[in-house]
């Protein structure tokens, strides 16, 4: 079930935008543009219509939130038990292309974080994707089916390390939504 309506922030590049709540779920996104059909839609629906959430382990509510100053980055606060830590969402602009990017900053002490993340074309009609992907696994290794394409391609990328001398703390750096051919590079980057 949706979050009320008051319960989300809108992210955005001036070409689309995103809703995140504050239990640190993107529940609406549309993929490139505003106009396009959805790529997250459990804000009319549920979690099987599509989100990505990205939040401690059992929360259920963010601490605060706050945009920075002047711009449409949003920085979600978490504190709990045994540290601290911000989720900070942006969709950059300037590069012709729809990027969402979430990076994990730890403040203090050690959180659990989990993130889960589905994925539903065209308001959770996926049923060609599917079976484009399925062809795809199968025959990526032929080169007469080296390029197959599904209606809003998507690379994921993440990378965590570690930083900090005395006190640990773990930042994932930015995990992208690119508007490619899955079938780019041979593989899908995940």
């Amino acid at each position: 079930m949706p979050l009320a309506i008051e319960d989300y922030a809108l992210i955005g590049d001036c070409h689309t935008g995103a809703l995140v709540g504050t239990n640190g779920s993107i529940d609406w996104l549309c993929l490139p543009r505003f106009d396009s059909a959805s790529t997250f839609g459990a804000l009319l629906g549920d979690k099987d219509h599509g989100h990505w959430r990205l939040a401690p382990v059992g929360a259920q509510r963010c601490t605060s939130r706050a945009y920075e100053t002047d711009t449409f980055v949003l920085v979600t606060r978490w504190v709990t038990d045994t540290g601290e830590v911000e989720v900070v969402d942006l969709m950059p602009h300037g590069d012709r292309r729809a990027d969402l990017v979430r990076r994990v900053r730890g403040i203090r002490g050690t959180v659990r974080m989990e993130q889960v993340i589905r994925i539903r074309f065209d308001y959770a009609d996926d049923v060609y994707l599917k079976v484009a992907y399925e062809a795809y696994q199968k025959w990526s290794q032929s080169p007469k089916y080296r390029d197959i394409f599904v209606p809003a391609p998507v690379v994921l990328r993440q990378k965590t390390s570690v930083e900090g001398r005395k006190r640990r703390s773990t930042v994932m750096k930015p995990l992208r939504f690119s508007s490619r051919n899955i079938g780019e590079s041979g593989s899908t980057r995940v």
